[in-house]
C-alpha cells in the first residue's frame, strides 16, 4: 500500500514539475485534444479512411503539443519566475486550434 501511495506522489510531483498546475486551461486542453482525436478516428473508421501513417501523424501532433505546453511551462519557471500567464495564453491558443481541428470533423 505504501508503494503505490508513493508511486502516484512521484508521478503526480513528475507531471506537476513539467506540466505545471492542473488547473482549468490544462483540462480543458487535454479534454478538447482527447475529443478531437476521439471524433477524428471514429470519422476515419465510418469512412473507411483509416491509416496507421495518419493515425500516427495525429498521435504525434499531440505529443508535440504537450510538449510545446512543457517547454513553455519550464521557460516561465526558470526564466520569468512568473504564476503560468504565457503556458495558460499557448493552451488557450491550442484550445481554439483544437475546437476548430473538432468542428472540422463534424
Amino acid at each position: 500500500m505504501f508503494f503505490n501511495k508513493t508511486a502516484y506522489q512521484f508521478i503526480y510531483l513528475c507531471f506537476n514539475t513539467l506540466f505545471g498546475d492542473f488547473n482549468e486551461f490544462f483540462i480543458s486542453l487535454v479534454v478538447f485534444m482527447l475529443i478531437d482525436f476521439v471524433i477524428g478516428t471514429t470519422k476515419a473508421f465510418i469512412k473507411h479512411e483509416f491509416e496507421k501513417a495518419t493515425f500516427k501523424k495525429g498521435l504525434g501532433k499531440k505529443i508535440c503539443i504537450l510538449l510545446l505546453v512543457c517547454c513553455c511551462n519550464l521557460i516561465e519557471i526558470h526564466l520569468f519566475e512568473s504564476d503560468y500567464q504565457i503556458r495558460n495564453c499557448v493552451m488557450a491558443a491550442i484550445i481554439q486550434y483544437e475546437s476548430i481541428s473538432i468542428i472540422g470533423h463534424i
